[in-house]
């Protein structure tokens, strides 16, 4: 039973595409986090150091005088540290008392807030506003004082985090991009590397619909598959060959006695030989559809015209003899194609047909229709019927409804297996003229044969 849509498991390209995908997702989203934090760090050692040079100069301009006022022999550098309310800002302290500080802090005054920086290592700190600060603070004697001081120098950490963030931005971006390219670049070796498997796929396709396979150079991973189809499409070729031979050898050998029994039969009364001569026309009939096998050559599968075959058995259905007039109504396109062999179509419309002229009291009906690439066959006829019930009985080899008509139970079981070959399936309705419908669904397409 063929696998649907939803149960069908991933392509072999899908699972590599997801592959692909994962793996660049993890590598960018890694690369991304190393080079953020990389940079941070970077940025934050930058700071550091500056904070602890600014430090040093700051500690080196300060001068005590005998009276303990402070004097400072210049400024530190930089328009941040006079610019007021820019986070950039020094201090120094006796204790709780500020001695001096940046213009960018504000003028002195006895409420002047200390800034609260980590002593003697860098940190964060709040300061005024609830602004996150970045700063040092180091306890040290001035030069030619003993008396230690507290100098301050501290930066806004918003700062470095708004470069982080911008820097963040870029790389997210830049890799985003990156591992687009990677996963279409993955796509696209997947795709050229799957090629060979889907030119194998279209040589099966093409051998199933009857044509010679293309000679070729495959690839070492595909070369030892394609061998072995092509090994098995030689030793199927080889064995229907065969099979069709013993049948003609088979069908050959009973010629000859059948032709001698109808010779026979003519010595018979009318009464005593109508029995026998349609029964040995039927035995004739069958034997010639089956020597026909030999003319199908070594192709099994080919396009078959299915007018021409339904007119050439509606021809022998009306010339079997039979004493009751049946009108048999054909409805079939001109571009109505199987695909298949001629052999076979010969016995899945013809044993219906016989079946529906057998039993038919005066119409038989046969239509056919080409949809979505398939073959849509449909035999009725007036007859009897057969109850709902045993319809899926009668399919089976050897089941007979009626014992005393004539046949060997096998029409129908025939036509169910050669359909189930195909790929192909039987279903068995009632008429629309009241008898039996036998609904046929074949592979075929729209081309001309």
């Amino acid at each position: 039973m063929a696998t649907s849509s939803r149960e069908r498991p991933i392509s072999l390209l899908g699972r590599l595409l997801i592959a692909a995908a994962v793996w660049c997702s993890c590598a960018v989203t890694l690369a991304a986090i190393v080079l953020v934090g990389l940079f941070s760090r970077h940025l934050e050692r930058e700071a550091d150091a500056e904070l602890r040079d600014h430090v040093v100069e700051l500690v080196s301009l300060a001068r005590v005088e005998r009276d303990g006022a402070l004097r400072l022999a210049g400024r530190l550098p930089g328009a941040r540290y006079q610019r007021p309310f820019s986070g950039w800002g020094w201090q120094i302290r006796r204790g709780s008392q500020v001695l001096a500080q940046s213009p960018s802090l504000g003028p002195l005054a006895p409420q002047t807030p200390l800034l609260a920086a980590p002593l003697g290592e860098v940190g964060l700190f709040e300061g005024s506003g609830g602004r996150v600060l970045r700063g040092l603070s180091r306890s040290v004697a001035p030069p030619l004082s003993a008396e230690r001081l507290t100098f301050s120098v501290v930066r806004p950490q918003d700062d470095i985090d708004l470069a982080v963030g911008q820097y963040r931005q870029s790389v997210i971006i830049a890799l985003g991009v990156l591992g687009v390219g990677l996963v279409a670049t993955v796509l696209a070796a997947f795709w050229i590397g799957l090629r060979p498997l889907r030119a194998l796929s279209l040589q099966i396709a093409e051998m199933r619909a009857g044509a010679d396979p293309v000679a070729r150079a495959w690839p070492r991973e595909i070369a030892p598959i394609a061998d072995e189809l092509e090994a098995l499409r030689q030793h199927t070729e080889k064995t229907v060959l065969r099979a069709r031979s013993l049948a003609a050898d088979l069908a050959h050998a009973v010629k000859t006695p059948l032709s001698v029994i109808r010779q026979q039969v003519g010595a018979l009364t009318p009464d005593q030989g109508h029995a026998i001569r349609r029964q040995t026309d039927r035995i004739a009939m069958s034997l010639e559809r089956h020597l026909g096998r030999r003319g199908a050559g070594s192709v099994p599968y080919a396009r078959i015209a299915v007018r021409p075959c339904v007119e050439d058995l509606v021809f022998a259905l009306s010339h079997t003899g039979t004493e009751k007039p049946i009108a048999v109504e054909v409805d079939v396109p001109e571009d109505a194609v199987f695909l298949g062999d001629e052999a076979d179509l010969y016995e899945i419309i013809g044993n219906p047909l016989n079946n529906a002229g057998t039993w038919a009291k005066t119409q038989v009906r046969i239509g056919a229709r080409v949809a979505e690439q398939r073959l849509e066959l449909l035999i009725e006829d007036d007859g009897p019927g057969i109850p709902e019930v045993e319809r899926s009985a009668i399919l089976e080899r050897g089941t007979r409804l009626d014992e005393a008509t004539p046949g060997d139970g096998l029409g129908l079981a025939i036509l169910h297996d050669l359909a189930d070959f195909y790929g192909g399936h039987v279903v068995l309705t009632e008429s629309a003229v009241g008898g039996l419908a036998v609904k046929i669904s074949l592979p075929g397409d729209t081309g001309a044969a």
